[in-house]
């Protein structure tokens, strides 16, 4: 999987299947790489498997939502993200999974009730300020979009495309000798 070698990988997977017909991880795997395959409907079912090997796996709910989110099926999608929050409240990337889906459909303050909803499990996470920065322009809440740029870059994010956005952002503020830093730096 990690030299990118899918097939092989499918089969080394399908051979620990048939060894061990209840080895929750195997599925798991297997379903992660069917999803690397694009072959989404496969990788549901494998996913599935393990919910009935193990009923406790939020993982497998998040890849489940992100597989039905592939291929446009939202209701159900949104369904298996909010299971993954009900399964394990403290499993930071389900709640980043459900901002991410609002934000795509352009429900920014649901994005930002459960973006906040991350941060509150992990503060340090720069991924997570610079989607809160996202959204609150998204919202054109200025001010705020500043203050999650600038604490994105206190924790080590210096992506370009960052400080363009920032940037923009205290234009919009009307701060335009701080764009112009911003810029600069």
């Amino acid at each position: 999987y990690t030299l990118e070698k899918y097939e092989e990988s499918l089969a080394a997977l399908d051979f620990a299947i048939i060894a061990d017909d209840s080895f929750m991880g195997a599925y798991f795997d297997k379903g992660k790489v069917l999803e690397k395959l694009g072959k989404y409907e496969d990788a549901i079912k494998n996913y599935e498997t393990t919910l009935t090997l193990n009923d406790t796996n939020a993982h497998a709910y998040l890849r489940i939502g992100k597989c039905y989110e592939k291929i446009e099926k939202y209701d159900v999608a949104r369904h298996y993200y909010y299971n993954t929050v009900h399964e394990d409240p403290q499993l930071d990337k389900g709640w980043l999974a459900i901002a991410d889906f609002h934000y795509k459909l352009e429900e920014y303050p649901e994005a930002l009730y459960h973006i906040n909803k991350a941060i509150a499990i992990d503060e340090e996470n720069s991924r997570y300020w610079k989607k809160v920065a996202k959204i609150h322009a998204a919202l054109h809440h200025w001010k705020e979009a500043d203050l999650a740029y600038k604490k994105t870059v206190d924790l080590g994010n210096y992506d370009i495309d960052l400080w363009q956005k920032w940037a923009e952002v205290l234009e919009n503020k009307g701060d335009s000798n701080a764009a112009i830093h911003v810029l600069q730096q």
